[in-house]
């Protein structure tokens, strides 16, 4: 970094996730006074809409089928909502639960209540696939309102689950898959206690392995909770868990 900063026309940028330069950082990193300017993204709502609906209307046929300009479009926050409730259906689960788009980004949220707009467009380009092979199988075009159905779109959330597990978490984390398979079809939310159970370790051990788990966004601990460690709906899925407390 240091040796292009004397070149005039090299400039070096690093991109760098928050849980990996609080790895870098937690030992103490004396060479992080010679980086002179530093920014942290984050993304809201808005941003994550204007992002999805511009990567569906770099399609022109998508754009003649919602009958709008992409320019116009990522200008205005109501046109934008129009183009993706074009795309998907206004809700995958009935009931209390969310409209489409925030079910999106709450599912692919992690327990440090980050989401992250590759998963988010990793959803989207896994339920547009899903629903190809849905009408290449010989499923009628005719029974959607919309282009993606709701089944489309919870197949491709199992899909990104297991991705995050085996490309993000288990590549980077290897020592915690052990505990992390554990898991596979239990409950969703646990205490100390019920996790000594299901990873067969000591009370000491056991806090330790969930510090880390906290740490790397795989639980979200919930405060006042009597089972506070919660997973998150992004790992779910790929661990075929189930919704509930464990006793």
């Amino acid at each position: 970094y240091n040796n292009i900063k004397s070149h005039e026309n090299i400039k070096l940028k690093i991109f760098i996730r928050e849980d990996i330069w609080k790895r870098i950082t937690d030992s103490g990193f004396r060479e992080a006074s010679h980086i002179t300017r530093q920014i942290t993204i984050s993304w809201s709502d808005q941003d994550f809409l204007h992002l999805l609906v511009s990567r569906i209307l770099d399609n022109e046929i998508l754009c003649d089928y919602c009958n709008i300009k992409k320019d116009e479009a990522l200008k205005d926050i109501d046109k934008q909502n129009h183009v993706f409730y074009s795309i998907f259906p206004k809700k995958v689960e009935s009931g209390k639960n969310p409209e489409t788009f925030k079910w999106m980004i709450i599912r692919v949220r992690d327990g440090l209540g980050i989401t992250a707009p590759r998963e988010l467009i990793h959803l989207m380009t896994e339920s547009k696939d899903n629903q190809i092979k849905l009408l290449e199988t010989g499923t009628w075009e005719d029974s959607y309102e919309t282009l993606i159905s709701r089944s489309a779109l919870k197949d491709a959330l199992k899909q990104v689950s297991n991705t995050r597990l085996d490309q993000t978490i288990y590549a980077e984390y290897p020592h915690l898959k052990v505990y992390i398979e554990k898991l596979r079809d239990q409950k969703t939310e646990h205490d100390l206690n019920t996790l000594s159970k299901v990873f067969g370790t000591n009370s000491q051990t056991t806090a330790k392995v969930v510090k880390e788990l906290i740490d790397i966004g795989f639980f979200e601990k919930k405060k006042g909770s009597l089972k506070p460690y919660w997973t998150p709906f992004l790992y779910r899925s790929g661990l075929s868990m189930i919704q509930g407390k464990e006793n």
